[in-house]
């Protein structure tokens, strides 16, 4: 196998040598000299759990991490010692949660644990592991062949546990959770989302927080910005029930590859008094990262070192590609599509940053009929599905597949058999890249080849001029936690009265506990009635939140427009799942959805509730298209004409209710506050997948068929306006001088600075372009930035924080004085063309200036 990854590094070497960066990137990760199981004086059942984990430690022995995670959970005899262990990707962080798990159940056999991970693809994937480890005939299998739950053996005692999912539309998990086999479990594993929404609702689940003595959190890095504080706030939430409880609230072990000042980063996340309180297990091992002679990568891969795990990042710099290019050579894709530049051996995963983008080149890559076999990975797909390409991958059988993953396929998906990993848009995310990248290079004789394939974004830029330190898992940092957020505190303290508001009316808890613990946790100086505080919250809030669904407090917590998945269906089999948003893009009215399996799918109806759907709010008219939230399916049929589709829309922000002040910025004026949004359909595009020419059919082309439809009496798939509030800021910076003076060519030069600036606003907050709107009007001499999600994700605000503003328009005006000089309009136009796919309409100097006058304005 490796020489197969040699012929492709081999192949990258010739196929791309104008583009490819002087040097790839050599990340060896050294096993260290292995502990022998038996030196770590476990308790009996200890030891025969860890060995039916993982069989090979009789003979491999343990990571050092992992022996002294085992030795000083031994001697820490404490109720409520925290763990927090960071260590590089594949190297059996789940051994030591598991093991920690396990052993604190056994010693109060009435206990509960709760496992949360970030993706579904991670939690089914901690699933298969406890399945193989269960006891076969008391697997639970309610579809027939998905284990939902079963039990281990730990000791002498038998451990339930059970797959937790929402059963909005699960039918599967809906009648899972009546089983005996779930109402025993004691071990629950499931998305954070989940914990979230039902722990701490019902009796049942409120019977299972109350025994709950352990708390694993996976990928803990993620938790950060606006999702972090939703998170901190939840487990706020948890230590106000356990002190209702009684209970002392549970141990946590939170677990990360890629995470700097880890200890200060989970105090904060769980709300700890003192950092001592959390105990750091790092791994031992240090990276060896080292620029190589790009020349010399066939050779690194040819020999990988028998003691640890090898990955060679090889660099192509599409900035080197001219235009006009004929040949070209910096196509990423015709290279992966190419058998005969990646053989039939090797597996490999290319990461798509769109659905479609991904199935649209498994068509035609299946089109070839070559040898490789070519699977589709992203969250339409079904969970059945995905359960069955992760153990294909995992069978050491497997030869000749590719896998065309999104991120869904980033996050410690425990696989191990892919050698390479095309990756052809960079994630704004460094910490997001190193998972793709640990993808790969997962065993100590299978070297792992990544080629990555960079633009002229500012991350990507970045990367070329410092690309040892890119790699490196010790710099990466996440996003602040915005603590200081009162609507979120306030929002979940609504949240806790709403989870407790029964038990109270009814006096099974003591209001005197409940105002105590209020205070307590969420800083009140007097806890205030569920009234009061919603009234207040609506005074200062409600412009931004839509209040009116019962459960509206729960809604919201990784801030995206998306408030849940839609099946779409032909008859009673389900085709796929899809964002509710995602509707006006992929299932809009005479959509042609194209499905993993490269059919096509039309939509033909929606499935509503009326009743949830209709919005009789005297007050408002903004409301998150409520009716999304109705649809219980999307029914499709067949469509035998080669075409999909992409929905179109119109979309505009209004000021709804701002307040001026000092965010940061020396001269000007600042508005901060609430925004209205509206996005209205405006029809569709239809694709030829045969000769990718596009036709397309606008909303008075649907409407009129609509319109007919209604006359003759038959159903037409009808789609409303996607209307909320959302938050963000308006500089109005005053005088400044610019380069011209009639509004039109002001115009048009604001838009093109705004659409240049916007990437390296993305970049200082690690963001994708599409999770905010900027806007630069310079005839009225205002920068807009928005949030582009319900009540805001937090972006726009994080802009304003550790002078990130100013360090973007000082990387902009740096990065376009590199373009200064000989050549400087061509290499300009190409930048442009390049970055904001669209031709400049103005110089150079003029777009510098803009921004030089901008930085003068906020910087003083």
């Amino acid at each position: 196998m490796p020489n197969s990854v040699q012929k492709v590094a081999a192949n990258v070497l010739m196929q791309f040598a104008p583009a490819l960066h002087s040097h790839s990137v050599r990340i060896f990760t050294p096993f260290t000299n292995p502990v022998p199981l038996n030196s770590c004086k476990l308790r009996s059942e200890l030891k025969q759990f860890l060995v039916a984990y993982e069989p090979k430690l009789k003979q491999s022995g343990l990571f050092p991490h992992q022996a002294e995670f085992l030795k000083t959970y031994s001697v820490d005899k404490e109720e409520n010692g925290n763990f927090i262990i960071t260590t590089a990707t594949g190297s059996g962080k789940s051994l030591c949660f598991w093991s920690w798990v396990f052993d604190r159940l056994s010693q109060n056999p009435d206990a509960t644990a709760i496992l949360c991970f970030p993706t579904q693809a991670l939690m089914w994937g901690q699933a298969d592991r406890l399945a193989r480890m269960s006891n076969p005939k008391q697997l639970v299998k309610p579809d027939g062949e998905t284990a939902y739950g079963g039990t281990v053996k730990y000791g002498k005692q038998n451990v339930g546990w059970t797959i937790w999912l929402g059963t909005g539309q699960d039918e599967i998990m809906r009648e899972h959770e009546k089983s005996d086999s779930f109402k025993s479990s004691r071990i629950r594993i499931a998305t954070l989302d989940k914990a979230h929404y039902s722990l701490l609702r019902g009796d049942e689940n409120k019977e299972f927080a109350k025994r709950l003595t352990s708390f694993v959190l996976d990928e803990a890095h993620t938790y950060h910005g606006v999702f972090g504080a939703n998170v901190h706030y939840f487990f706020k939430r948890l230590s106000l029930a356990s002190e209702i409880f009684g209970q002392p609230r549970p141990a946590f072990f939170l677990a990360s590859a890629t995470l700097t000042s880890a200890r200060q980063f989970a105090a904060t996340l769980l709300s700890l008094r003192d950092e001592s309180e959390i105990i750091h297990i790092k791994d031992s091992t240090k990276q060896e990262i080292e620029l190589v002679a790009t020349t010399d990568a066939p050779k690194h891969l040819s020999k990988p070192p028998k003691n640890g795990l090898l990955r060679v990042a090889m660099l192509l710099n599409k900035a080197n590609i001219h235009t006009d290019d004929p040949s070209e050579t910096a196509s990423l894709l015709q290279f992966m599509g190419n058998e005969k530049q990646v053989g039939t051996e090797i597996n490999a995963i290319y990461f798509s940053e769109s659905k479609l983008h991904g199935k649209r080149l498994k068509q035609k890559l299946d089109s070839k009929r070559g040898k490789r076999n070519y699977e589709i990975y992203d969250a339409d797909l079904p969970a059945k599905k995905r359960r069955e390409v992760e153990r294909r991958l995992n069978d050491s059988t497997t030869r000749g597949t590719t896998v065309l993953a999104t991120s869904a396929l980033e996050l410690g998906v425990d696989i191990e058999g892919l050698d390479a990993c095309f990756i052809d848009q960079i994630p704004p995310s460094r910490a997001d890249l190193l998972q793709r990248i640990g993808r790969v290079g997962r065993r100590p004789d299978r070297p792992g080849l990544v080629l990555l394939s960079l633009s002229v974004e500012p991350h990507d830029q970045q990367l070329l001029e410092n690309a040892a330190q890119a790699f490196c898992l010790n710099l990466i940092r996440p996003l602040p936690i915005p603590l200081h957020v009162e609507m979120l505190r306030w929002r979940h303290a609504l949240a806790a009265f709403q989870e407790w508001i029964d038990d109270l009316k009814k006096h099974r808890v003591d209001w005197v506990v409940f105002n105590g613990a209020l205070e307590t946790h969420f800083g009140f100086s007097k806890a205030p009635t569920y009234p009061k505080l919603k009234s207040d919250f609506e005074t200062s809030y409600g412009s931004v939140v839509d209040m009116n669904n019962k459960f509206w407090v729960h809604s919201g917590f990784r801030a995206t427009a998306s408030q849940g998945k839609i099946p779409l269906k032909e008859g009673k089999q389900e085709v796929a799942l899809i964002e509710d948003v995602a509707i006006f893009r992929d299932a809009h009215p005479e959509a042609v959805y194209l499905g993993h399996d490269s059919a096509r799918y039309r939509v033909v109806a929606y499935d509503i509730d009326w009743k949830q759907a209709r919005w009789e709010h005297p007050g408002s008219d903004m409301v998150l298209a409520k009716w999304l939230g109705s649809i219980r399916a999307i029914q499709v049929k067949r469509e035998p004409k080669l075409v999909t589709t992409q929905g179109t829309w119109d979309e505009r922000f209004e000021a709804y209710e701002i307040t001026v002040g000092k965010y940061g910025q020396k001269r000007g004026r600042l508005s901060f506050g609430a925004w209205n949004y509206v996005r209205k359909w405006q029809g569709y595009k239809e694709i030829d997948l045969k000769t990718n020419k596009t036709r397309k059919v606008p909303l008075a082309q649907v409407a009129q068929r609509f319109r007919a439809a209604l006359e003759r009496g038959e159903s037409f798939p009808f789609l409303h306006d996607l209307t909320y509030r959302t938050q963000g800021w308006q500089w109005d910076f005053g005088t400044v001088t610019l380069p011209l003076s009639d509004v039109v060519s002001l115009r048009l030069l604001g838009n093109l600075a705004g659409h240049i600036v916007e990437h390296f606003f993305a970049d200082v907050v690690e963001s994708r372009i599409a999770d905010f709107r900027v806007h630069l009007d310079l005839p009225a001499k205002q920068l807009q930035v928005l949030d582009t999600t319900p009540g805001g994700n937090g972006l726009s605000e994080a802009l304003l924080t550790d002078d990130r503003v100013r360090s973007a328009l000082q990387n902009c005006i740096a990065t376009l004085a590199k373009i200064e000089g000989k050549g400087s309009h061509k290499k300009f136009e190409k930048y442009v063309v390049t970055l904001c796919r669209e031709a400049p309409t103005h110089s150079l100097e003029e777009v510098t200036h803009v921004f030089r006058e901008l930085y003068k304005c906020w910087s003083g």
